[in-house]
């Protein structure tokens, strides 16, 4: 939503797992005014030995949509928001979790938490590895 907490992780984690076989970029519907991402954000894919790389929030526009084959959004909500603003792409919108929908992603910003922070970050690192094997399997086919 923000482009602050979830959408920077699964951009680090995707871009990591599919190297340069696709691109990956992030951007939220109604971006952080901070720079960077959540600093729990990144002490998580720190932790996890993921490289990071510099982030701004930014906001999804019609040329991301137009130019992207998938649009992954991290919650219900973002993708009925986005689905709104974007009616005639629809076919290009799917949650990050549609392999294992039972792996519910909230929204982990205002959580104080940070045991149940991390298990939201793990739950999209998860999904992010469900992806991947997902979209290689799927573009050998």
């Amino acid at each position: 939503m923000a482009n602050y907490c979830r959408s920077p992780v699964a951009e680090v984690i995707l871009s990591d797992l599919l190297g340069n076989e696709f691109e990956v970029r992030s951007a939220g519907i109604e971006p952080m005014l901070k720079p960077h991402m959540d600093p729990r954000s990144q002490k998580f894919l720190e932790d996890k030995m993921f490289s990071l790389k510099v982030h701004n929030p930014t906001k999804v526009g019609i040329n991301d949509i137009m130019d992207s084959d998938l649009i992954l959004t991290l919650d219900p909500r973002v993708n009925r928001v986005i689905s709104k603003t974007y009616p005639k792409f629809n076919y290009k919108y799917k949650l990050l979790n549609f392999i294992n929908p039972s792996q519910i992603i909230s929204d982990p910003f205002l959580l104080e938490d940070l045991v149940t922070y991390n298990q939201c970050m793990e739950k999209i690192k998860r999904a992010c590895e469900d992806l991947s094997i997902f979209l290689k399997s799927n573009q050998d086919a």
